[in-house]
């Protein structure tokens, strides 16, 4: 697998990464150097700016500002170089970036004091040996001067009588800043003072001015404690990436323990190692480690591997500046021995940054497909989570074939009103759609994220989120990954008659329930793979019990034999007719109780003869009187739980016992 992740990034268009570049929240200095090799103490020689972590835009040259960030930071706090503290997050000769928090009167720098531990600027030294020592001497002896005079920022200056250059240059910013949020805020309060005191007519204009006073006046509020303040110098952007890739090129590994060069290697940088992408390291584990194995790694990865894959995880966590819009869908296809499939997947990501999802990917593949079904084929599919610790990978699977539409003899899925209610039609035409349409209606919830799938939502009741949990894993496999046996007609059955439960022990709107037996008897044999023609469904079964149960209405002694199923649907059509006619207290859901109790035929008769009984004072058709001899007389030796389902759709059907005003 991680061949195939090293080949779908080396084919990656750089677009798509640079799309991912954004400034973290706090204030940024690209700081020049002059042909004598110094740094000028005159702000305005610089470029700089602020970026509030709720932004929605930023200045010009902020992807600049981006770009250095991108290739100043370190892997992660444990490979920084500023440990143990860990406040410094940059890594490498020509940038310096923490937070404002251990600055001079932030939180931490305060509690430090306290506890007379070190400061940052006690610090800045050794991170820049640190920094120095992953370059060879060429590099070294290449980046002298400029890292003299970066450095020297960092120093304590006698010009400064001891002072630092960088707190002259951030100060300097500080405090023009501070000037006009001065006045801002003076405008602001005497535009929000005009407001209260305005005519229905101005309103409108003075708060749209308010609006935007506001949002330049995010620009330049005093930095967070969280805000980053962050130095790069403005040297050759090769330069800049040289130095930092001479730290990744140490980092990336889990450990440098085990890097190892093939004899005949003439590069230093032909290097293998432990691959540190998901992938703990149990040196120190010793519960963890083999003991009986001869070796110490079980495979290690080249060092071009191991940056194609810290590429790959900042793809997955990315998000394009100022829209927060994903780089890439979740899941994500990595197609594999199909070089055109793959091919189209990447010109689409670059095409259209609009692409969010897998199954708008999978459309835009699926449209340029010249095969006759339509199908994608052999791709591995990788769903994953970003998570405030990191990437999480939920699951990565094989897919042999998609089949992407839901079709049978070329007609699309259709979820019919077969239980004649005047509900819409609902039409399948994709497996997404099933996500979309049909999920939220059964899990009775306005949307089925598609992170339902691995992660059971928090804010919905336990017998629903219990529901959901027991079926997620079926419905993924059927749905993204087209595998049809993974949720076939037991699990949809089950699924569906799960769902009706819980709707009638929640009394949920009857509408509800006339869906979910709609969709029941309208798919349940698509969900068959193994039956490629079905001349009987379940669908048209429940037409004919319909049309049967007409005639035995209509006829004055019927004398045909009538089918178990199509007696069940009659006898819901005569439970619904007779608990019509109740005016006790209580929901019609927990009077239907009695009838669902019952295993046996006998049991049913039983619970309409008593309910008879009760309401034998009101006036019946002589449709239910036809119906009810008809369903007392029928043998009673039948047991009726499987047909359930059928019971419930005459209960929530169109009434045939009302249908005649004759009656």
């Amino acid at each position: 697998m991680v061949q195939e992740i090293i080949e779908f990034m080396d084919k990656l268009p750089a677009a798509i990464l640079a799309r991912g570049q954004r400034l973290k929240a706090g204030i940024h200095f690209l700081v020049n150097i002059d042909a004598e090799q110094q740094i000028s103490l005159d702000l305005k020689e610089h470029q700089w700016q602020y970026i509030h972590a709720k932004a929605s835009s930023a200045a010009e040259g902020w992807e600049k500002l981006a770009e250095r960030q991108e290739n100043a930071w370190m892997v992660d706090a444990n490979k920084g170089l500023d440990a143990p503290s860990k406040a410094i997050h940059s890594a490498q000769l020509f940038a310096v970036a923490f937070k404002r928090e251990n600055y001079l009167g932030g939180k931490k720098y305060l509690a430090n004091q306290q506890k007379e531990k070190s400061q940052i600027f006690d610090r800045f030294g050794s991170y820049f040996e640190k920094a120095a020592s992953f370059l060879t001497e060429a590099e070294q002896q290449e980046f002298s001067a400029e890292s003299k005079a970066f450095q020297a920022l960092f120093a304590p200056a006698e010009d400064l009588r001891g002072g630092y250059p960088f707190v002259f240059l951030l100060e300097t910013a500080l405090r023009q800043r501070q000037e006009k949020y001065e006045l801002l805020s003076a405008d602001l309060a005497e535009l929000e003072g005009a407001l209260k005191t305005a005519k229905k007519e101005e309103k409108a204009a003075l708060a749209n001015k308010v609006k935007d006073l506001k949002l330049k006046l995010q620009v330049v509020e005093p930095l967070a404690e969280s805000d980053y303040i962050c130095f790069y110098l403005n040297v050759e952007q090769s330069k800049f990436e040289q130095a930092h890739r001479a730290y990744l090129d140490q980092k990336l590994f889990n450990s440098d323990s085990y890097n190892r060069q093939k004899a005949s290697a003439k590069d230093e940088k032909d290097v293998y190692g432990s691959n540190n992408f998901y992938n703990g390291y149990d040196g120190k584990k010793p519960f963890l480690l083999h003991r009986t194995a001869y070796f110490k790694l079980p495979y290690r990865i080249h060092l071009k591997e191991a940056h194609a894959l810290d590429q790959f995880q900042k793809l997955l966590m990315g998000k394009e500046a100022f829209t927060n819009r994903k780089l890439v869908p979740n899941p994500l296809p990595l197609f594999i021995y199909e070089e055109e499939l793959q091919a189209e997947s990447l010109a689409l990501f670059a095409e259209d940054g609009s692409i969010e999802s897998y199954a708008e990917l999978l459309k835009g593949l699926v449209k340029r497909q010249k095969n006759k079904d339509k199908s994608l084929t052999n791709f591995y599919l990788l769903f994953f989570a970003r998570t405030k610790d990191g990437l999480f990978v939920h699951e990565l699977d094989y897919v042999e074939r998609f089949n992407y539409f839901l079709e049978e003899d070329g007609k699309s899925w259709i979820v019919s009103d077969l239980l004649q209610r005047d509900t819409r039609p609902i039409q399948l035409v994709n497996r997404f759609e099933l996500q979309e349409k049909l999920l939220p209606i059964l899990f009775d919830q306005r949307f089925f994220r598609t992170s339902f799938f691995f992660e059971t939502p928090d804010k919905i009741a336990a017998d629903r989120a219990a529901l959901i949990a027991k079926y997620q894993q079926a419905l993924y496999d059927f749905i993204y990954k087209s595998k049809a046996i993974a949720f076939q007609q037991a699990e949809f059955k089950s699924l569906c008659l799960s769902a009706i439960q819980l709707d009638l022990k929640d009394r949920v709107e009857e509408w509800k329930l006339v869906q979910k037996l709609n969709i029941l008897f309208s798919l349940y044999d698509k969900f068959n793979p193994n039956q490629s023609v079905k001349t009987t469904t379940m669908a048209n079964q429940l037409q004919a019990y319909q049309e049967q149960l007409d005639n035995m209405l209509n006829s004055e002694d019927y004398k045909e034999e009538i089918p178990l199923e199509a007696m069940l649907f009659a006898a819901g059509q005569l439970a619904a007719y007779l608990e019509s006619k109740s005016q006790a207290a209580g929901h019609k859901y927990q009077r239907l109780e009695a009838y669902l109790q019952q295993q046996k035929m006998s049991g049913l008769q039983a619970v309409v003869s008593e309910r008879f009984a009760r309401y034998k004072h009101q006036n019946f058709t002589k449709k239910f009187e036809r119906l009810a001899a008809l369903l007392l007389t029928y043998p009673n030796e039948h047991k009726i739980k499987a047909g359930q389902p059928l019971f419930l759709a005459g209960f929530f059907a169109k009434n045939r016992l009302f249908s005649s005003a004759a009656d």
